[in-house]
């Protein structure tokens, strides 16, 4: 299984942490999530930002399409500040 994660139709999946993208299904009128990490360090400058669309695929196919909700950051190392992503589906407008 490949996934492709982009962000306002720019492919980001290299700049999201392996192992750290969570899809989370609803099956009510609520909305559905979608979680990862991005680091930034060295020559990886990119920064998320609140607003913006977040499409995954999973082998071609669409199974999360969204906007990023909230973007907490974390210092994981001297020189390494990692941006932990959540998402939350169209259905929210």
């Amino acid at each position: 299984m490949s996934f492709t994660v982009t962000i306002n139709a720019v492919d980001k999946t290299s700049e999201v942490s392996f192992g750290t993208l969570r899809k989370r299904d609803v099956l009510n009128q609520q909305v559905d999530s979608c979680r990862f990490s991005i680091k930034k360090y060295g020559s990886k400058t990119y920064e998320p930002t609140i607003g913006h669309e977040v499409v995954v695929t999973r082998d071609g196919t669409k199974i999360f399409g969204g906007v990023i909700l909230r973007i907490d950051e974390e210092i994981t190392a001297s020189t390494i500040l990692t941006y932990k992503v959540q998402c939350v589906d169209y259905r929210q407008y």
